[in-house]
């Protein structure tokens, strides 16, 4: 036996194994897009024509709203977490501590009952009794007015 046989092989990070994987299931691949996607095909038609193929997707609307600048955005964004963080947190939990949620549900009217028994809105004070409008007339002209008298004189 020589020398090297008897020498056990060390493996550093240069030492690669090779792993293979066999898919034994119907392939996922559409093949009927193949030439379609053959860059071949691709540089063919752009010799031809002149132009690359142009991606068939809807356009995208550009002139959108854009009153801030994204500095601005992600000052509010960190100002309203902060606020909600700040909330006890009982209330963070009614809202799976998500300040989306949150958000979502102040600008619901139809959860300001919900929002008033949690202590976030102030409840509704009870309507104020109308006013006492008393019919007078002005004795210089003909023209009648009416006008506010305060009912507890």
């Amino acid at each position: 036996m020589s020398k090297s046989d008897n020498k056990s092989k060390v493996k550093n990070k240069f030492t690669r194994t090779r792993v293979r994987t066999e898919n034994k299931g119907e392939s996922l691949t559409r093949q009927s897009e193949a030439s379609q996607a053959d860059v071949n095909n691709i540089v063919r038609k752009a010799m031809k024509t002149g132009q690359l193929p142009v991606l068939s997707r809807d356009a995208v609307n550009t002139e959108l709203a854009q009153p801030e600048s994204f500095h601005e955005a992600m000052n509010k964004v960190t100002a309203a977490q902060q606020a909600f963080d700040a909330l006890p947190s009982n209330i963070r939990n009614e809202f799976d501590n998500d300040p989306v949620k949150f958000l979502s549900a102040v600008h619901d009217p139809a959860s300001k009952e919900k929002l008033q028994e949690l202590g976030i809105l102030e409840q509704d004070s009870p309507p104020s009794p109308p006013a006492h409008l008393e019919k007078t007339t002005q004795v210089d002209s003909d023209v009648s007015t009416e006008s506010s008298v305060d009912s507890a004189k």
